[in-house]
């Protein structure tokens, strides 16, 4: 008498077995899905993984009250440290040479070197103890570097190498737990999260450059270390998982291969390696008068090739443009501080419009779009403070929107069922921007004469950093347009 009921999920479990190892139980993920009977969607699921649809992993999402965002508030405030940490201390360490670039390098890095091991790691014991090791790597990294502040192979250990292990078992659980807990307001909680980095580049730059000129690096560092635990122990404590775990062996793939045979997620893994190199870039503001006056000075050319790995497009090249135009160190520390405010707020601004109106991918691709174009359109032609406030601030917008919608485009694209595992292949996508991108924008500035030839000879690499942005909007573009050719859908 009963069987007639049951049909439907006998249905629905044959199809989850004869399906895709990482396709799980049919869990509509769009509002077109839901709208479907269990029985057409047990059929969809019989398609292979190529044409189906990756399903959410959870049957609900709380998308809002007291414990989701409080996971939001605990993963901002964790990359709060993760992102806003890197290379604070690489300037004041410049007196041991051109190599301390390096440092930095490693701490970018490790974030997209290291994406799928953690991806196993957070799978396999889940976000908070994998976070909770992270803060006390993180906070080791330059507690132990204050002991040897005038050692760049000590340094290269600790502020490089164990802050970077550290910041990266961070940052992989903060980075992906607000998609597991919000659905509809998926992209404004991600872009909460990430706002979080913003922030923190910015509280953190200031504490070094005021603590270096009253105590010195030594207990710079030390004090750096004591408010990355203040931050991150308690913020991790409070994260709590939503998946069950899965042991480390026999788990599943770290790496799930069948995604290169989809068109889309090659699209926008290629996306993601050409964005990096004009998107990326780390900023010191103890280091903006030095960098300026050196920019201004004409017989001290060498600072470009000195420190080619510090240069990025455009947040650092934008104190030396305006100083390579002749204005002050002020205007330049404004344009900065006008570009990380904007990178902030965009990350916040593009989330909420993801959510109400463009989807993840549309909202994606117009953020690479704008990028491009301004950096094509305002940047060369800004001879004054007016335009260049514009760019830094419509720019700065776009640039943080880009590193915050990321999430919910994997997650419009592929759900959350594999979210990790696609989510940390496609951050491994960003490792050789993170590494390259600056170094070579660095060279071509120096290739056309350097900052002391004036504001043109940075035009090569402004256009460089263009072309990149709109090459990865073209592939990004591909990708939507793969997933659907109806353009006014929300993707």
């Amino acid at each position: 008498m009963a069987a007639p009921a049951t049909e439907p999920i006998e249905l629905s479990h044959i199809a989850s077995n004869v399906s895709s190892s990482h396709v799980p139980p049919s869990t509509p993920t769009t509002l077109a899905e839901s709208e479907r009977g269990p029985l057409e969607r047990a059929s969809a699921n019989l398609l292979p993984p190529q044409g189906a649809k990756r399903f959410e992993a959870l049957d609900s999402y709380p998308d809002g009250g007291a414990e989701a965002w409080l996971q939001v508030l605990g993963c901002s405030a964790c990359l709060s440290v993760c992102v806003g940490g890197k290379g604070i201390m690489q300037d004041a360490l410049s007196d041991l040479g051109p190599v301390t670039s390096w440092i930095g390098s490693i701490q970018a890095a490790s974030t997209a070197a290291l994406a799928i091991p953690c991806n196993r790691l957070v799978a396999a014991y889940g976000p908070r103890k994998i976070a909770l090791i992270g803060t006390f790597i993180t906070s080791a990294g330059p507690l132990l570097g204050s002991f040897c502040s005038k050692s760049f192979g000590g340094l290269m250990v600790t502020e490089g190498l164990l802050f970077g292990v550290g910041q990266s078992l961070i940052f992989f659980p903060a980075a992906t737990l607000p998609s597991l807990y919000f659905l509809k307001r998926r992209n404004l909680a991600t872009g909460c999260t990430y706002a979080g980095g913003g922030i923190g580049g910015a509280g953190f730059s200031l504490l070094s450059s005021v603590l270096i000129k009253r105590v010195g690096i030594p207990w710079t560092l030390r004090v750096t270390a004591l408010v990355y635990f203040a931050i991150t122990f308690p913020a991790s404590y409070f994260i709590k998982a939503r998946l069950p775990r899965k042991p480390l062996r026999g788990g599943g793939p770290a790496i799930d291969w069948s995604l290169f045979r989809d068109p889309r997620f090659v699209f926008l893994f290629c996306g993601g390696v050409f964005a990096l190199c004009p998107l990326f870039g780390q900023f010191n503001s103890a280091a903006l008068g030095r960098t300026i006056s050196v920019g201004r000075a004409a017989h001290a050319p060498k600072e470009i090739d000195f420190y080619p790995s510090r240069i990025a497009v455009p947040p650092f090249f934008l104190p030396l443009y305006a100083s390579a135009l002749g204005m002050s160190s002020l205007s330049g520390s404004l344009l900065l501080a006008g570009f990380n405010l904007a990178s902030a707020a965009g990350r916040i601004g593009f989330g909420l419009g993801a959510d109400r109106y463009l989807g993840s991918l549309n909202s994606h691709i117009l953020c690479l779009f704008v990028f491009g174009v301004t950096t094509f359109i305002i940047w060369p032609l800004a001879t004054t403070l007016t335009p260049l406030v514009i760019f830094a601030i419509v720019n700065g917008a776009v640039n943080g929107g880009f590193f915050s919608l990321m999430p919910g485009s994997v997650a419009s694209l592929f759900g959350t069922a594999t979210f990790s595992v696609t989510f940390g292949m496609i951050l491994s996508s960003w490792a050789p921007g993170y590494s390259m991108g600056a170094p070579i924008a660095g060279y071509i500035l120096e290739a056309a004469g350097g900052a002391k030839a004036g504001y043109g000879a940075f035009r090569p690499a402004i256009f460089y950093s263009g072309a990149l942005a709109m090459l990865s909007c073209a592939m990004l573009t591909i990708a939507r347009i793969l997933e659907s050719r109806d353009l006014k859908k929300r993707v």
